[in-house]
């Protein structure tokens, strides 16, 4: 289902085309424009505190800052954002790729890596927060 720039309980996609980057003050960032390549990410509220929520994103593209950049343009920037407007002193980029996996390229064996937040700050606004990849009923 396509985004409307809100927010919600289930499932819901970002799509948009964007172009590999530009400067912009002497500084390399992705734009989006109709004649780009489409980014399109998946996303599921996990857990709401306050004005942050915390998503879980799934990537059909990759993208340069393709999270980072869909979401500033629904005026929802991430935390600690300062390339994107979200910027908050004493805060960190909130981005964590919470899971990784591939085929190992010699053995094909699969390799899955995973880690969960760390407890600063914003990350210890979730505390109750159920470990990524289960649910509260679980």
């Amino acid at each position: 289902e396509e985004d409307t720039g809100l927010y919600s309980s289930r499932t819901r996609r970002i799509s948009f085309y964007d172009k590999d980057s530009k400067e912009v003050s002497g500084k390399k960032m992705a734009v989006v424009t109709e004649e780009g390549r489409q980014a399109i990410t998946d996303y599921e509220v996990v857990e709401r505190y306050g004005k942050f929520t915390v998503v879980r994103c799934k990537l059909r593209t990759g993208r340069t800052h393709q999270i980072r950049v869909q979401f500033a343009s629904r005026r929802l920037p991430l935390v600690g954002d300062a390339k994107y407007g979200g910027s908050i002193r004493g805060c960190g980029l909130a981005l964590l790729s919470h899971r990784l996996s591939f085929p190992h390229p010699v053995t094909g064996k699969r390799m899955d890596f995973s880690v969960l937040p760390s407890g600063a700050y914003p990350w210890n606004l979730f505390d109750a927060m159920p470990p990524i990849g289960q649910n509260a009923t679980t």
